[in-house]
């Protein structure tokens, strides 16, 4: 991200990104600004503190809905001070390191993610699984009409209702399913 810029990241997912400094999916500089809403973060690494994140002294990062997952705990954001960054509630992290503390915040727990692949739309996805403590734990007040990053619209259980959104880049349809490999 550049040293004066700002970005709106919806509907992202940063996967397997590997930093040689700081902030593995995302550095982000002391004057920068940045809004994170539906953006997955999983498998980033970094050699510095913030595998998923790292947000200097200065920086204003405001995040919803938003998944903060990284495989070494403690090591999954990196924020220089607290008072530049902002929850507005409904994101989960892995571990407590992200200082998400607004109403609707899931911390410390395993998003449960599926194999990062294509599962139609422009890009690869990360699936949440049906399972995951993401679904239907997203931003109460996204609109109707909300799509995932493929593209995918909101559905409740039947498939026919819209239901409340699910945290990350990702929507969990009711049709999607994992099914075992048989072999015969």
């Amino acid at each position: 991200m550049g040293e004066a810029g700002s970005a709106i990241l919806r509907n992202v997912t940063l996967v397997g990104n590997d930093s040689g400094g700081n902030g593995g999916g995302i550095n982000v500089p002391s004057t920068a600004t940045l809004e994170l809403e539906h953006v997955t973060f999983s498998g980033n690494t970094s050699d510095y503190p913030g595998n998923a994140i790292q947000a200097a002294t200065g920086a204003t990062v405001t995040t919803i809905s938003t998944i903060f997952s990284s495989n070494e705990s403690g090591d999954t954001c990196f924020i220089e001070s607290v008072d530049d960054w902002t929850s507005n509630g409904c994101n989960l992290s892995s571990d407590s390191s992200c200082d998400l503390t607004s109403i609707g915040d899931l911390i410390n727990k395993d998003p449960l993610f599926g194999i990062f692949a294509d599962y139609g739309g422009n890009t690869d996805t990360l699936p949440i699984l049906y399972n995951s403590p993401a679904l239907d734990a997203g931003n109460p007040s996204d609109p109707a009409d909300r799509r995932d990053q493929r593209g995918v619209a909101l559905f409740d259980a039947d498939g026919d209702d819209i239901k409340r959104s699910d945290i990350g880049a990702f929507e969990y349809p009711p049709y999607f399913g994992w099914l075992p490999l048989i072999i015969r």
